[in-house]
């Protein structure tokens, strides 16, 4: 784990940033997830930064994907095992970003009760001129956490893939509008089907992510053994 996660402070391009990457970011935007005041905050206020911070470092970290020379040709190189280091880099960023995005959607729930059913968050709604509060379960934001990553990875993987940069906002702002347009489903959802929505929502990033990390991996490698004659 600590080789791995040194191979990923290698990807990115200055000192600085590691340290903004894997403490400021996740701090301050936990900090504003806490403060938002509700799910409904938290999810369209929060969630849109915290795609716009993944997307930029999809784009400053892997965007050589669709070059004709292997990524970080030079940290590649360096390493005994070749593609393995950049698989556990690829890897490490993953579990990175899982475990940046529970943190910062899962806070409210501890904040505002407790990991109960009816103690995620809060929505707050004005009724015939009365303000009333309602709870929202905590699989609500698991919902929200896996819809999230899985639009991230794959509009994070056309990112790394296309050169255009038209092409590049168009993708962004389609994951943007489906991730909103989700924020909303959880409410449709009975609440006895929660956790079975839950379920099928983490299997699908499951396989989302599997099949990203092989076609990366597949392309990375036809790159690296190209550039050794």
């Amino acid at each position: 784990m600590k080789n791995a996660l040194r191979l990923y402070i290698t990807f990115i391009p200055t000192r600085v940033l590691p340290w903004l990457v894997l403490v400021v970011y996740p701090i301050v935007i936990t900090l504003l997830s806490i403060t938002s005041g509700g799910y409904l905050w938290t999810e369209f206020l929060v969630m849109p930064f915290v795609y716009m911070v993944e997307l930029l470092l999809a784009l400053i970290m892997f965007r050589e994907l669709e070059s004709k020379e292997p990524v970080r040709i030079e940290y590649i190189h360096s390493s005994a095992k070749g593609m393995h280091a950049f698989g556990s880099v690829m890897m490490a960023d993953i579990i990175r970003r899982f475990i940046t995005a529970l943190i910062i959607f899962m806070t409210p729930a501890v904040w505002y009760g407790g990991l109960h059913m009816g103690g995620s968050g809060r929505i707050t709604l004005e009724i015939d001129g009365e303000t009333a509060i309602e709870n929202v379960s905590p699989l609500c934001n698991m919902l929200v956490i896996f819809a999230l990553l899985s639009v991230i990875e794959l509009v994070g993987y056309l990112i790394k893939r296309i050169r255009s940069g038209a092409l590049v906002l168009t993708a962004a702002i389609i994951g943007y509008i489906i991730l909103t347009a989700f924020g909303f489903t959880p409410f449709g959802i009975p609440g006895k089907l929660l956790p079975a929505a839950v379920v099928v929502a983490a299997l699908i990033y499951l396989l989302i992510v599997i099949l990203i990390y092989k076609a990366v991996m597949k392309h990375e490698k036809e790159k690296y053994y190209d550039s050794q004659g």
